[in-house]
C-alpha cells in the first residue's frame, strides 16, 4: 500500500494527474497523492507540500518525497 502525502495545488487546479492515475483536488486546494506522484507534481506541476495536522488540529511540516528509489 503506497505512503500518501497532502499537497497544495496551484490555484486554479480541479485535479492532480500521474500515469493514468487522477486524484481530485478539494475546495481547500489540498489532495492526497501516493508519495511516488507527489515527488513529480511537486517539481514539475507547482504543487506545494500542506502543513499537516497532529492529534490536536496543530500544523507541522511533512518529510519531503523522497527523489531517489
Amino acid at each position: 500500500m503506497p505512503d500518501f502525502v497532502t499537497l497544495v495545488a496551484p490555484p486554479g487546479t480541479d485535479e492532480a494527474n500521474h500515469g493514468t492515475e487522477r486524484y481530485r483536488v478539494g475546495n481547500d486546494r489540498t489532495v492526497r497523492v501516493p508519495r511516488e506522484a507527489a515527488r513529480h507534481l511537486i517539481h514539475n506541476a507547482g504543487f506545494k507540500l500542506a502543513p499537516e495536522k497532529d492529534g490536536d488540529g496543530a500544523t507541522e511540516a511533512q518529510s519531503p518525497p523522497r527523489m531517489g528509489t
